[in-house]
C-alpha cells in the first residue's frame, strides 16, 4: 500500500515534520543492508533505513513483514504553496539506486 494522507484543513509550514509508514517484506534474506531516499520533487530530503537502524535489512527474514516509521523535516526552500511529488527510491548497500522511484499519491500541497 502507498500513499499520502494528512489532515487537509492543516496548512504545512517551513520545518514541519512529515511522519512517513513505510510497509517492506523481502522474498529472500537481504545481502548487506539497504537504505531509501525520500524526496521531493527530485530533491533528496534524507536517507533512512527501510525500518530503523536497530532492524538492519541484513538481519531480516524472508517473507515477513517490516513497518517503518520515518520522520521527514519540510526543507524552507521548498515552500512554494504548489504541489510537489514525493517518492522513495530504494538504494543497495553500495548506495546504488534498484529499480525505479516509488512516487506517492496524491500530490503534497506545500
Amino acid at each position: 500500500k502507498q500513499g499520502v494522507a494528512h489532515i487537509s484543513d492543516d496548512t504545512l509550514r517551513p520545518r514541519d515534520i512529515l511522519h512517513v509508514t513505510t510497509f517492506w517484506q523481502a522474498n529472500v534474506r537481504p545481502t548487506g543492508d539497504y537504505l531509501f531516499e525520500f524526496r521531493m520533487d527530485n530533491v533528496p530530503l534524507g536517507l533512512y533505513h527501510l525500518v530503523g537502524p536497530g532492524y538492519p535489512t541484513s538481519r531480516w527474514a524472508p517473507d515477513f513483514p517490516w513497518r517503518g516509521e520515518h520522520a521527514v523535516t519540510l526543507p524552507p526552500e521548498l515552500a512554494t504553496g504548489r504541489s510537489h511529488r514525493l517518492s522513495l527510491q530504494i538504494l543497495d548497500p553500495a548506495g546504488r539506486p534498484v529499480g525505479e522511484p516509488v512516487f506517492l499519491k496524491p500530490k503534497l500541497k506545500y
